[in-house]
């Protein structure tokens, strides 16, 4: 069985049978991105960043910033 704990900063805690997987929001906006096979630019535009689309993206997949909560 699977645990999900979402943190007040974003944070995923996975836990199975004892072990624990921590992903980032960063980390999750990644994975989709990747998953939906779109660049950097693309995203940014899909979300509606209105300057530096990949440069604000992969700041987000880094951790380097935190999105605001209505993106």
């Amino acid at each position: 069985m699977l645990k999900i704990i979402i943190t007040k900063n974003h944070n995923v805690f996975v836990s199975k049978e004892g072990e624990n997987f921590n992903i980032t929001i960063g980390k999750r906006i990644k994975i989709c991105r990747k998953f939906r096979a779109m660049t950097g630019n693309q995203l940014g535009r899909a979300i509606g960043l209105n300057k530096a689309f990949g440069t604000r993206i992969t700041q987000y997949e880094t951790n380097a910033r935190i999105p605001r909560p209505e993106i």
